[in-house]
C-alpha cells in the first residue's frame, strides 16, 4: 500500500511557499487541496471524511484549535471536486474567524486530515497570516 504524505495546497502564484498565505480577516477563506500518495498517485476520496484545524501553535491539541470542522458534521465547509483525482476544497466562512477571536497580523497553522478505508492520514500543514483590509466600506 502507498503512504499518503502529500497534500498540495494551491496558493496565489505571487506567494512563495516559504511565506504565510495571506488571509483577509473577516472574509471567506477558500483552500484548494489535492491528496496524493508519495508516489504521486492521487488518493481516491470517495467516502472520505476530511478534517480541518486552524491552530495558534503547532503543539496545540486538536481540541484547542481556533477552528475545527469536519466533513461529516460540517458538510457545507467541504467539497470533493474530483474524488478520483484527490481534489477537494475547504471553505471557511468569514464569521468563523471573528467567532474564533483570530486577530490581524498573526500567523496560524492550518492542516487537513483525511480518513479513508485504508486508514487515517494527516497532512503537511501550511501557515496562514490574517491581515486587516485597508478598505472597509465601498460606496
Amino acid at each position: 500500500m502507498n503512504t499518503l504524505t502529500t497534500v498540495k495546497i494551491t496558493r496565489p502564484s505571487t506567494i512563495s511557499d516559504n511565506d504565510p498565505c495571506p488571509v483577509p480577516l473577516n472574509n471567506t477563506f477558500v483552500l484548494k487541496c489535492q491528496a496524493l500518495y508519495t508516489n504521486g498517485q492521487a488518493v481516491n476520496l470517495t467516502g472520505a471524511k476530511i478534517y480541518l484545524h486552524i491552530k495558534s501553535a503547532l503543539a496545540d491539541a486538536d481540541a484547542s484549535a481556533k477552528i475545527k470542522v469536519n466533513s461529516a458534521s460540517n458538510p457545507t465547509y467541504f467539497s470533493i471536486d474530483n474524488a478520483t483525482l484527490g481534489l477537494y476544497t475547504i471553505t471557511v466562512p468569514a464569521g468563523d474567524f471573528t467567532t474564533a477571536s483570530m486577530t490581524a497580523d498573526t500567523n496560524y497553522y492550518i492542516d487537513t486530515e483525511i480518513i479513508i478505508s485504508a486508514g487515517v492520514f494527516t497532512h503537511v500543514y501550511d501557515t496562514i497570516r490574517m491581515f486587516k483590509q485597508v478598505t472597509t466600506a465601498v460606496s
